[in-house]
């Protein structure tokens, strides 16, 4: 059975996150170069690539960063994609020579027609509107409102809230290429080995679920 959906785990900041994570099939992890309380060095995020399992791509996440940050963060942590969650317009995006995903911070139904402003993104990252944040906040919106939008002709990575014990809720509405978990595996701002382990169940008997329909 093929894949549904791909799972990447955002803001990674430890060698045991990398550990933890590289244990469950996960297909990409994410570095945030922002300023965050997740935030890592290009030093760090090095050291982490180098310990993460070859087959999973690394992500690394910037808020309204020089097209030079991005380039050397690209080179020194040999990024597979870069994630913009700034006013980044989509002739920075065209620059940018690996694949990325543009954030659109959702608020309200109409939030989705930003989508259109970034015709040469690779992705779409939908991740909820909070005020004075720019992800990682652990709020969700209204997934019904991306199935009234129609169709979004991009790679569509959700975030914004996931977590295990609204995953399969989550998935009764929306189904998207990519399931984006950050705060919700965290306690104490560290990834939880029994958050990941309960996020990996529920996702195995789910796809069991659908294979049986």
């Amino acid at each position: 059975m093929a894949k549904m959906f791909d799972v990447k785990i955002c803001g990674i900041k430890t060698q045991e996150e990398v550990a933890l994570v590289n244990r469950y099939p996960v297909d990409y992890m994410g570095l945030i170069f922002a300023p965050s309380k997740r935030q890592v060095t290009l030093e760090k995020g090095k050291k982490l690539r180098s310990m993460m399992r070859k087959d999973i791509k690394v992500v690394g996440v910037f808020v309204d960063a020089t097209y030079e940050e991005i380039y050397r963060a690209i080179v020194e942590c040999d990024l597979d994609v870069v994630q913009l969650h700034g006013k980044e317009t989509n002739d920075e995006v065209i620059k940018i020579p690996i694949e990325v995903w543009k954030s659109i911070p959702v608020e309200n139904k109409t939030s989705l027609m930003q989508i259109k402003q970034y015709p040469d993104c690779d992705g779409i990252l939908l991740d909820t509107y909070y005020k004075g944040s720019t992800g990682g906040t652990g709020h969700s919106f209204n997934h019904q409102w991306v199935n009234e939008y129609g169709d979004i002709p991009k790679k569509l990575i959700l975030a914004g809230g996931l977590s295990p014990d609204n995953i399969l809720s989550v998935l009764e509405n929306l189904v998207p290429d990519v399931l984006d978990f950050n705060s919700g595996l965290e306690t104490n701002l560290m990834k939880d080995p029994l958050k990941v382990d309960m996020l990996f169940n529920k996702i195995k008997h789910y796809e069991e679920e659908m294979e049986d329909e």
